[in-house]
């Protein structure tokens, strides 16, 4: 065992004289929370052993403000003062074991209460795994397992058979595949060589130490994903350790990871291997595992719900409710035994085949339930190889019923006119001036005759598998043809075509007709398509023309968690100019729809870029508060282009819409979703503001602007509001007040991939957070000083477990992101030329964003030899982007964006600015932005969503009078948790 001589850390006085295994049972006594049993029979005969909770104690409230000690002396020795005597703590241990028998530990990391001066985030990784190791000495122990560090991936159900695996050149591969010799069929687990189709392993096994394995790892092509991890080696007390270990649990995903303190020869490596699959199969649990087949000196860090999830009970009872979750008619067919294994009580015999049975899924499901309680898994032939066989059956069911379903739905148009005896005839070439015109929209097949489909499919096979249909919204508006959009809603069901949406509308002018449709759900936007067309003045002048309908824009393309997702107040979807070529929005609100043209807005639009870039070029006058120096009138001149964006794109239509319709001023409207098929113009939703203001040319800020930038919301009452004539408040500004959800398309980036906007990256059922502690990379522009960026480079380093790289040039921003999968890309960069040819330099490099590549859809072998990626490297986490230099995201001058071309090329969401910021200020806005999101993080556990944390940060940024902080805008998803 290795101890480092026996290392008892800063104990070594209060354990003097004791000998090795009674320090280790003192130490494991005095650090017990309360015992509870942890479950039913295990291997051997004798009940499991009792769980319980281990953290050393005396640490909550240790430190006060304004100590002089040092956080390391004062932690440790209230640690010392609340230890009791070790005569007291062995006569503990011997009554403890004298009533449990065995027992099993879990090491929680405790914090320093919020409000203190310093907090813990956690005791170092060489200490925690130094305690395990002594926690494991004594032979009444049966197993001990460390807390998983942050961002580690939640367990979710196996698939059976579980797989083990290891990279194809690793010294244990060959010595693994004899597990698959003489397996009889449907065995339970099974080595899979590690390959680029693989779906995620229950176990990837390194048959080398740490360093080095994770150094194969990251030189390896393949993207491996891994439930468990298990590394043959590794020194508890080396110096980077913990970084190591996260760096290789995030890398492959892993909920877990076991380390052996000795590296084993690869073949006893694998016999333990062997024996460790054997007996999880017989439902004992992982910790226990651990312990009785590698021994006392190897670690288990373990993620939540590993320990729970990864018995075979669990499993059963996952496969339990999926079976019952089978439609009515699903049947699975499996061999006599393992259905009798099972517990189901009247199967049917499948005609000829003597030794099959056949129940519906949902009846299996329902008798597995009522028989868990005799299961008593007894080996692995027994209950573990019958839930494989089954879990096999019902894929093979699901498969087949896969296979039977229609061809993919697409959304599908028809149009309609009176022939002369007055029935409906359908036309496919042209609208003709004054006819009337019935317009039908559905979902359906391609299969189906009639219907004209858009290029696209719609993903309705992600459709929530318990739902059985889903209620849409489709938007109808052709701003040339049509006072209003017209909208109606459907429903779509999980098979089959959808309900119709009927438009009808009288062509009133000839030329071009185009129109746009726009599918919803709760007001999000996930589909848009162009119907275009020509109206002629007479149906003999329609000739060989053609109504088309076209995918234009897909915002949601997984609907595995529709239902789950944010409802949005307010809906906004801007596209390319009409056929007068005036630029338009359709806008979508409580029930109501309206169009806008965005004329006026681009004009508000420069002259709110022509304000912030002042600012830019003035880092005097604005740093002493916002009610300070030049920021009372930089606000009220602010807040008057947002008054007149408010009255463009909000007021003068609620005018006409005013019943029924959401009131977009209330805080009831506090989700607004913006879609762009267009990037090259901005509309500055941000800037909108909704509270009164006075006629006059002078006022000062709320004041009480500061309480309410700190908790998001004005107070009632305040004195802004009871004079808004005399003031004006930050908060009025949509920015600081709701949450925006932008997603943006570059015309050009869609003409060269051939493909309409899909929006990669996106949260998920099975994948709703980013995973931000796998690290970052910072690089900034030759006119950023070198100094300015240590700030920021010490928030991350404080906060994260992964590595943060400060690279020089956009070379080696690329070779990073291969190198690590960062989860931060910050990046201040300064924006040159112009146009198609418009660059990004970053340390006196440049790169064209147009040619940053696309992440690739489907399979991604063979894609790493083709160039570098600069955003996220096939089968990689989708990281967060900030993009904070010089006009990155486009105001006043028309530009293919640069944002775009990061979101496309994998960025879960691009933050960036929408005026020019220079480099000073985008390093003060970025650090604070960054820092607040770490911060707010840390103090909530990591389960806020990302537009509230980046609206809250930048009302503390304000609150830090930063004003730069109002152009700060996030294309992308808002729900991504963090």
């Amino acid at each position: 065992m290795s101890l480092h001589g026996r290392d008892r850390l800063f104990l070594k006085a209060w354990g003097l004289g004791l000998a090795d295994l009674d320090f280790a049972r003192c130490l494991a006594v005095a650090g017990m929370g309360s015992a509870a049993p942890a479950g039913d029979e295990g291997r051997g005969g004798g009940p499991d052993p009792y769980r319980l909770e281990w953290a050393w104690p005396g640490v909550a409230g240790v430190l006060s403000r304004g100590r002089s000690e040092s956080p390391s002396e004062a932690w440790q020795a209230a640690v010392l003062r609340a230890l009791p005597a070790p005569e007291r703590l062995l006569e503990r241990w011997h009554a403890l074991v004298r009533e449990h028998r065995r027992l099993a530990f879990r090491i929680v990391r405790q914090s320093i209460p919020r409000g203190h001066k310093v907090a813990y985030a956690a005791l170092p990784w060489a200490q925690v795994a130094i305690l395990a190791q002594w926690l494991l000495l004594p032979d009444e122990v049966a197993g001990v397992h460390i807390r998983g560090g942050p961002g580690w991936a939640e367990m979710q159900a196996l698939r059976f058979p579980l797989t083990v695996s290891a990279l194809p050149d690793d010294p244990a591969a060959a010595h693994l595949g004899r597990l698959n010799d003489f397996q009889p069929a449907h065995w339970p687990f099974r080595y899979v060589p590690a390959a680029p189709d693989a779906e995620r392993h229950a176990l990837l096994v390194f048959g080398q130490p740490l360093e080095r394995a994770l150094a194969g790892l990251l030189q390896s092509p393949l993207q491996l994903k891994a439930r468990l991890v298990l590394v043959n080696g590794h020194d508890a007390g080396r110096p980077g350790a913990a970084a190591l270990v996260q760096a290789l649990v995030s890398r492959v995903s892993a909920s877990g990871i076991v380390l052996l303190a000795e590296p084993l020869p690869p073949g006893e490596l694998a016999e333990r291997v062997r024996e460790a699959c054997l007996q999880m199969m017989q439902d004992r649990p992982l910790d226990l595992v651990v312990r009785a087949v590698f021994g006392h000196a190897a670690l288990l860090a373990a993620g939540a719900g590993l320990l729970q999830h990864w018995r075979m009970r669990a499993q059963m009872a996952e496969l339990s409710a999926r079976l019952v979750r089978q439609p009515r008619g699903a049947s699975v067919k499996m061999s006599t035994q393992a259905m009798h294994q099972l517990g189901s009580a009247d199967p049917v015999p499948v005609g000829g085949a003597p030794d099959a049975l056949q129940t519906e899924a949902h009846e299996l499901g329902k008798a597995i339930r009522r028989a868990s309680v005799r299961h008593r898994y007894a080996g692995e032939a027994h209950e573990a190889s019958a839930m494989t066989e089954a879990a096999q059956a019902l894929r093979q069911e699901a498969a087949q019923a896969q296979a039977e379903q229609v061809a993919a739905r697409h959304l599908q148009q028809q149009s309609w006119v009176k022939s002369r005896d007055g029935r409906l005839r359908q036309i496919r070439n042209a609208y003709v001036l004054g006819e009337p015109v019935l317009l039908k929209v559905r979902i359906g097949s391609q299969q189906a005759s009639g219907w004209q489909s858009g290029s696209h499919a719609f993903p309705d096979r992600e459709l929530p598998p318990n739902e059985g249909s889903h209620r849409l919204t489709v938007l109808f508006h052709e701003p040339g043809q049509l006072d209003a959009p017209l909208q109606q809603d459907i429903t779509l069901p999980r098979t089959g075509e959808s309900t119709q949406a009927l438009f009808d509308f009288v062509p009133r002018r000839e030329g071009a007709f185009l129109a746009r449709i726009a599918v919803l759900h709760r007001n999000r936007v996930l589909q848009t398509a162009q119907l275009r067309a020509q109206v002629v003045p007479s149906r003999q002048a329609a000739g060989r023309r053609r109504i088309i309908l076209e995918t234009e824009a897909e915002v949601r393309h997984d609907w595995s968690s529709l239902d789950a997702r944010r409802r949005f107040d307010l809906a906004l979807v801007a596209g390319a100019p009409d056929a007068d070529g005036t630029a338009r929005a359709t806008s979508v609100s409580g029930g109501k729809a309206w169009a806008t043209d965005l004329t006026g807005v681009q004009q508000v639009a420069g002259e709110i870029g022509t304000l912030l870039s002042a600012v830019a070029h003035n880092t005097q006058g604005h740093g002493q508060g916002l009610d300070a120096e030049d920021n009372p009138q930089l606000l009220l001149d602010l807040a008057f282009c947002g008054r007149e964006l408010y009255a463009q794109l909000v007021l003068d239509q609620l005018a006409q819409n005013r019943e029924g319709a959401l009131d977009v001023r209330s805080d009831q409207v506090g989700h607004i979703q913006l879609v762009q098929t267009r990037s090259d113009a901005v509309i500055p939703l941000e800037f909108v503001y909704d509270y009164e203001l006075g006629t006059g040319s002078g006022a000062s800020v709320c004041p009480q602007h500061r309480e309410a930038l700190a908790q998001g919301r004005c107070n009632p009452g305040c004195e802004g509001q009871r004079h808004p004539g005399r003031h004006v408040c930050p908060m009025g500004f949509w920015g600081l007040r709701k949450v925006i959800e932008r997603h943006v398309q570059d015309a050009p980036a869609k003409a060269d991939a051939g493909h309409p906007l899909v929006v990669l990256s996106e949260p998920t059922q099975a994948r709703e957070k980013l995973q931000l502690q796998a690290g970052a990379v910072v690089g900034h522009s030759g006119r950023v000083a070198h100094g300015s960026v240590d700030g920021l480079l010490h928030e991350l380093r404080t906060h994260l477990q992964g590595s943060v790289e400060r690279v020089k040039d956009w070379d080696e921003w690329a070779t990073a992101v291969q190198a690590h999968a960062p989860q931060w890309l910050v990046a201040f960069p300064h924006n040159t030329g112009s146009g198609s040819t418009r660059e990004l330099e970053l340390g006196n490099s440049t790169i064209r964003t147009r040619g940053i590549r696309f992440y690739p859809v489907g399979s991604v072998e063979g894609a790493a030899a083709h160039g570098p990626w600069h955003v996220r490297r096939p089968g990689g986490d989708p990281p967060l982007v900030l993009l904070l230099g010089c006009d990155t995201a486009g105001s006043t001058e028309p530009f293919s964006s640069h944002v775009s071309a990061f979101r496309q090329a994998g960025a879960a969401v691009v933050v960036s600015t929408i005026a020019t910021v220079l480099g000073a200020h985008a390093v003060q806005v970025g650090t604070r932005i960054v820092a607040d999101l770490l911060e707010q993080v840390a103090a909530t556990g990591g389960q806020p969503h990302l537009g509230e944390l980046l609206r809250q940060a930048k009302c503390r940024a304000l609150l830090a009078s930063q004003p730069m902080a109002l152009c700060v805008v996030a294309f992308g998803d808002a729900d991504w948790r963090l």
